[in-house]
């Protein structure tokens, strides 16, 4: 009777989550791995769990348009990964379309990390996040700056 239950859950379990990698929407901001991204029985090292861990702290420090908005979220990431010592780190601020205001966020190796979007973006594709904002209108002035931090570490 074990046996049938644990073979059930199993069952269940992978129909699940084939089914939501498999239906990845931009609009709903989840990210997965392409297989391409994943290495056949790779093991996240401490350094991309502590890395994973801090974007998600950040991420989930309430928004406040003066002292802690993508901008601020976005340098704070930055700094963290310039701690781990990792390279061609970058910032990158879209326009909107009103030309009224802009948005920050961090590229890494390629990889877009969005701690102020809701859910936040982590390791997405560079090209695929910028083409899904311009249906929210952030299609403006895109500047890509060197990340450079003043702290030494």
């Amino acid at each position: 009777m074990e046996k049938v239950a644990f073979i059930l859950i199993l069952i269940l379990t992978v129909s699940f989550t084939t089914g939501s990698v498999l239906s990845t929407d931009f609009s709903s901001n989840k990210t997965i791995n392409s297989p391409k991204q994943i290495k056949e029985n790779a093991q996240p090292t401490p350094k991309d769990q502590e890395i994973n861990k801090s974007f998600h702290k950040i991420a989930s420090l309430k928004y406040d348009v003066k002292k802690c908005n993508c901008k601020h979220k976005s340098n704070e990431f930055a700094d963290v990964l310039a701690k781990k010592s990792a390279k061609n780190i970058y910032l990158i601020t879209i326009e909107h379309e009103s030309g009224e205001y802009s948005h920050m966020v961090v590229s890494w190796e390629g990889k877009v990390y969005d701690a102020t979007m809701t859910p936040s973006v982590y390791g997405m594709d560079e090209d695929r996040y910028l083409n899904g904002l311009k249906k929210y209108g952030f299609n403006g002035l895109r500047v890509k700056t060197p990340y450079s931090s003043n702290k030494k570490y």
